[in-house]
């Protein structure tokens, strides 16, 4: 149902509870006043409130009023207070609050209030979940001067999937202006520090190409080879480690995952360098920031589009959304989908290109990709053939949703979630997309790409920022650290030992990885304690030997399996090779043998030429 533009009205009653705090002033314009004027106070007082007080009232709280209400009064009201909300507890006087009906497409494409804020959409631009009767509305306190909103939407339900969190809160955002992010000037200051201090001699900053208005972005490169090998990508000394990719701000007005991919970087060279004793926790995470830096390379991308998070827009410089401007990958964007969603992959960004350009040459093992707007793990595919909004199994489907799960289940908050079953979505099971980067990576380049909605909102406030990445650095640790070392990895040489990349390397029944400068390959898996088949195919230029199969019994979570290939020439090759040798063995042993009759015949004539002249003579005398 669309929206009418007409208003709904909604009736609630007041709390019968005994207040737990006691009251302060009776004025307070904070959030938890029972004449909250911010939110869902059923004494509203922001702009078409009776009880508006403009700066000309009586009841002016001005710095100077005699009614201030500053953090000091005595008479203001905790957050404990059982009137926080009028949508928190059960009511008995009806009061009456104006509110704006909501398009049932949620908040990506409602009419907005004359004085809403832009409307917010998810982090993937998602046909965004249905909206409470009081989502639009968005008012701005003349007292306080902050912007008053209700209660964060509700998403759609299907039957089958119960959606709603019940435990979202409204939250009153802060004006982005006060939000303590990073600026892409500090961020790129606090990369060059990272390499000069905590991840010196293990680590580089490397320009992975410009944006449209020509600001750079830059990958940091952590492990134990990232400062000695140089920039050459094809350096066999890189080769033989699993490759771990972290980005951040793909959507320039989603900028938390800057801050989650700084703050894992740091996470990672600071414990690595610390002392070995301590708690059992503490040494296990010294253990595996340890494994991390000698045994693979993480790169962190904090902003793919330094343009966006300037403008504090989704899109890039030229106003193309970048997760849908990648070419299609396993599936075209069915003629139906036009209606529903938009694929900016006519031509690619210069953002898009870098991306994919540096995808190609790196070839990651796995990769996080942090957005806003909603709390949940999501999965390929994004895309399906029909454009509807179903599940899209892709074939590595179980390991894609064991990585999904382990995020989830690592996060204090994902996995309890009602409105995502166990906090993992699948992405078209969502709702379908096309042109993003997730599929694209798994098609192209064997990187088993997740894509983390890190919380409801975007731009979240700065009071939770610290506990936001917090929670997300421990989980990224645990998916980043079962990925790369519970994964069916090895290497695949001839049979003098060399390496052999661009071998073919199918674990299952998923898309095949290829292997690297040194034939080394990592295919993250579930773990499994059935045989899995491994099916070694060498590369196109080594048409003359056979593929290898090989069984793995068990797939551990945490130790993965380790499967060394060597491939040979085929059979029929090398009996060919033998026989064709076979043939001129037997030629030149068969000349060789005729020569030497003919020196045999030689020497007998020889000996006997004095009875050859003898006969010769005596036939003459006759």
């Amino acid at each position: 149902m669309r929206s009418t533009g007409h208003e709904s009205r909604l009736v609630v009653r007041r709390p019968q509870t005994t207040p737990r705090a006691p009251f302060r002033s009776p004025f307070d314009v904070c959030q938890t006043s029972p004449f909250d004027v911010c939110q869902t106070s059923p004494f509203d007082v922001c702009q078409t409130s009776p009880f508006d007080v403009s700066p000309t009232s009586p009841f002016d709280v001005s710095p100077t009023s005699p009614f201030d209400v500053s953090h000091t009064s005595p008479f203001d009201v905790s957050h404990t207070s059982p009137f926080e909300s009028p949508f928190d507890a059960p009511f008995d006087a009806p009061v009456d609050v104006h509110v704006w009906a909501n398009s049932v497409h949620g908040r990506d494409d409602r009419p907005s209030p004359p004085t809403s804020r832009p409307t917010r959409s998810t982090g993937r631009g998602r046909r965004p979940p249905v909206a409470s009767p009081v989502a639009g509305v968005v008012h701005r306190s003349r007292i306080t001067g902050r912007e008053c909103r209700p209660p964060v939407a509700h998403h759609r339900s299907r039957p089958s999937r119960p959606r709603g969190d019940g435990r979202r809160r409204a939250r009153a955002s802060r004006s982005r202006a006060a939000m303590p992010y990073a600026s892409n000037a500090a961020v790129a200051d606090e990369m060059a520090a990272l390499t000069r201090g905590p991840c010196a001699g293990v680590s580089r900053t490397v320009v992975m190409g410009s944006s449209v208005d020509g600001r750079p972005v830059r990958a940091l490169e952590i492990g134990a080879t990232s400062s000695t090998v140089g920039e050459d990508a094809n350096d066999a000394r890189w080769s033989g480690r699993v490759r771990v990719g972290v980005f951040g701000n793909m959507h320039g007005d989603e900028p938390v995952g800057r801050e989650i991919a700084m703050a894992l970087a740091r996470w990672t060279c600071a414990r690595a360098r610390e002392a070995a004793d301590g708690e059992a926790d503490e040494r296990r995470d010294r253990a595996l920031a340890a494994r991390l830096l000698e045994e693979a390379t993480i790169f962190v991308v904090p902003t793919i589009n330094p343009d966006g998070f300037e403008r504090k827009t989704r899109e890039n410089a030229r106003g193309v959304d970048l997760n849908r401007n990648f070419p299609y990958a396993g599936f075209d964007m069915p003629a139906s989908a036009s209606r529903t969603g938009k694929s900016d992959n006519a031509a690619h960004e210069v953002e898009t290109e870098l991306v994919m350009r540096w995808s190609k040459t790196w070839r990651l093992n796995v990769a996080i990709n942090y957005h806003e707007g909603a709390l949940v793990a999501n999965y390929p595919w994004d895309g399906n053939a029909d454009g509807r909004t179903a599940y899209s199994s892709a074939p590595d489907d179980e390991t894609f949703r064991y990585l999904s799960q382990l995020y989830a289940d690592a996060h204090p908050k994902m996995h309890d979630s009602v409105e995502f079953r166990g906090g993992i979505t699948n992405g078209a099971g969502w709702y379908p997309l096309w042109g993003g980067m997730q599929d694209w990576h798994y098609v192209n380049t064997g990187t088993y790409d997740i894509t983390v909605e890190v919380d409801d909102d975007k731009w979240p406030s700065e009071d939770r920022l610290d506990d936001i990445v917090a929670e997300h650095v421990a989980a990224s640790l645990k998916m980043i650290e079962r990925a790369a070392f519970g994964s069916v990895r090895g290497y695949v040489r001839d049979r003098e030992g060399n390496g052999i990349p661009g071998a073919s390397v199918s674990v299952g029944h998923g898309l095949p990885v290829t292997t690297d400068r040194a034939g080394f390959f990592a295919k993250p898996s579930a773990p499994s304690n059935q045989p899995v088949r491994v099916v070694v195919n060498p590369p196109a230029n080594f048409k003359r030997f056979l593929a290898v199969t090989r069984t793995v019994d068990v797939i551990d979570p945490e130790r993965g399996a380790v499967v060394d290939v060597v491939i040979e020439k085929t059979f029929w090759f090398s009996f060919g090779v033998v026989f064709v040798g076979a043939i001129v063995a037997l030629f030149a042993i068969r000349r060789t043998v005729r020569r030497h009759r003919r020196v045999g015949t030689n020497d007998e004539s020889l000996s006997n030429g004095v009875d050859v002249e003898r006969a010769i003579a005596h036939r003459r005398s006759d």
